[in-house]
């Protein structure tokens, strides 16, 4: 939402110069993970450091320069705070002006129509394209100018012959190790006809900014649903997003990589087993996910073992992200209109 309304200063009455602070109260847990970054991959530090591009962050530290009434217009303080008792200590402080966001639930950014703007708008001539968002776009901006320190490359945008599978460790919201051979040798077989190469990647461990280059590039990114999905923000835009679902869950928060500009596809297990105590609630699974929480982690978090139907709707979601991606360009890149 920061980067929404730093996108979109008119909007909201303001201008560029106007905004001298940008202040995060974060609560105990968050802001552990701004002040140890490295325990934490740097996510969450390196995601604020693209948002704020190119100001920096300052954590739990109150610079003498926020109080000033002379202003450089061209700097703003992006401070991460526990609170807002630590910039009044030596008494009360009254904002000019204050703009407080919101939260954006289910979803990464703003749809275009949610607001008004006079920011051009994207357009694509493709056949069924996913929704374009200005604020995905100026996102990627971003991304390119915090990784190549202030150039954006020729390459911004284009799109590799790269199919990625985000792994999970455990087994935990994971395929059973047979599915997952069996379903790995199927995409490497359509990938290798189409001329992509397949990899199959894990985030744990790995700094954000390997995460990022990971799958910055790739045509297509599959995963089953998790947090490590969130990293589809940093795909080309209209690339393919799959999403796999654990038998009778779903969720919409990455549809369209959350609005990322992303053409989706999911995939629903369609076998599994029955949460044990359905009979007693005397409702249907359907049910018991959406108003039990722990009916909903039963299926959310269940080994998955891909059947003969799955892998036959893999060959099918895989021939129109194909088809789909056929129309994008060739080679592969981009043109936004």
């Amino acid at each position: 939402y920061v980067h929404h309304v730093l996108q979109n200063i008119e909007t909201y009455g303001l201008n560029s110069s106007s905004i001298r602070n940008v202040v995060f109260i974060a609560d105990k847990d968050t802001l552990k993970r701004f002040v140890n970054p490295a325990m934490y991959s740097r996510f969450h530090t390196s995601l604020l450091e693209i948002v704020a591009y190119p100001d920096r962050i300052q954590v739990n530290t109150i610079p003498e320069s926020i109080f000033n009434e002379a202003h450089d217009g061209n700097k703003r303080e992006i401070l991460v705070l526990d609170g807002l008792k630590s910039i009044t200590t030596s008494g009360p402080v009254v904002f000019e002006r204050i703009l407080v966001t919101g939260y954006l639930k289910g979803r990464f950014f703003i749809n275009d129509d949610d607001y008004a703007s006079k920011r051009n708008f994207y357009y694509s001539p493709i056949q069924f394209p996913p929704t374009i968002t200005r604020d995905s776009m100026s996102f990627r901006e971003n991304i390119d100018l915090w990784m190549n320190q202030g150039s954006i490359p020729d390459t911004a945008n284009r799109m590799a012959l790269r199919m990625v599978f985000i792994d999970r460790k455990g087994e935990r919201r994971a395929l059973s190790a047979k599915s997952k051979e069996n379903l790995f040798k199927i995409l490497r077989e359509i990938c290798a006809k189409r001329g992509f190469t397949f990899e199959v990647v894990a985030f744990e461990g790995k700094p954000a900014s390997e995460q990022i280059k990971l799958v910055h590039d790739a045509a297509i990114v599959m995963g089953v649903h998790g947090a490590n999905l969130v990293n589809s923000i940093f795909m080309p835009p209209l690339a393919v997003l799959i999403e796999i679902f654990p038998f009778r869950f779903s969720h919409v928060m990455y549809v369209e990589g959350g609005m990322a500009s992303l053409k989706y596809y999911a995939l629903h297990v369609s076998q599994g087993s029955e949460y044990p105590g359905l009979s007693e609630l005397k409702m249907s699974a359907d049910e018991c996910v959406r108003k039990q929480e722990v009916c909903k982690v039963f299926y959310r978090d269940a080994l998955m073992e891909l059947s003969n139907g799955d892998f036959t709707e893999v060959t099918k979601i895989m021939q129109d992200a194909f088809n789909y991606l056929a129309q994008v360009a060739s080679p592969l890149s981009t043109t936004l209109e």
